[in-house]
């Protein structure tokens, strides 16, 4: 029988004992009824002028795996504070599932530079309306990343009625 390096059965070891108990505190799930099919839906998500109707200033897109997906809260705001610049889509199935990395708010330094992951669902809703699930997870565990955390935990679910509203219901 083959030994293991001593590292790597001590890494082992050590994940070995690691839990995960708590931490399906770090992931932020909203939910939202939007009054519009879903092929609307996507393209607010995935245009920068869908964007521009409800939530970013501007956006740069690329609509496919490893594409941009910067969107722009602050356009007059100096280069890299603007918004999620910088960020990708992770993956794309288009008018079901668009996931993306995001990045933290300009006021959060410790944590601006470090990217989390969010995913949308995009889901047919009773007579031509649309469900729609957003997961933000990828948080850290330091007390930068909690005031992350709380920040996104308030303001998901405020853009989701933004955009719910756009259509007459919130």
């Amino acid at each position: 029988m083959k030994r293991l390096p001593v590292f790597l059965a001590l890494i082992m070891a050590g994940l070995a004992g690691v839990q995960a108990e708590g931490l399906e505190d770090r992931r932020i799930v909203a939910k939202a009824v939007v009054a519009a099919p879903v092929d609307t839906v996507w393209q607010d998500w995935t245009t920068t002028e869908g964007l521009k109707s409800f939530f970013a200033e501007g956006s740069t897109i690329d609509l496919k795996p490893h594409g941009a997906y910067e969107l722009y809260m602050a356009l007059s705001a100096p280069e890299g504070s603007r918004g999620s610049e910088g960020a990708r889509l992770l993956a794309v199935e288009p008018q079901r599932m668009l996931s993306f990395e995001w990045t933290n708010p300009p006021h959060m330094p410790l944590v601006r530079a470090d990217y989390t992951h969010v995913t949308l669902y995009f889901e047919p809703e009773g007579e031509g309306g649309t469900s729609l699930t957003l997961i933000h997870d990828g948080f850290g565990l330091s007390p930068a990343w909690d005031e992350a955390l709380a920040y996104f935990e308030k303001a998901w679910p405020m853009v989701l009625s933004w955009q719910a509203a756009k259509y007459g219901k919130d």
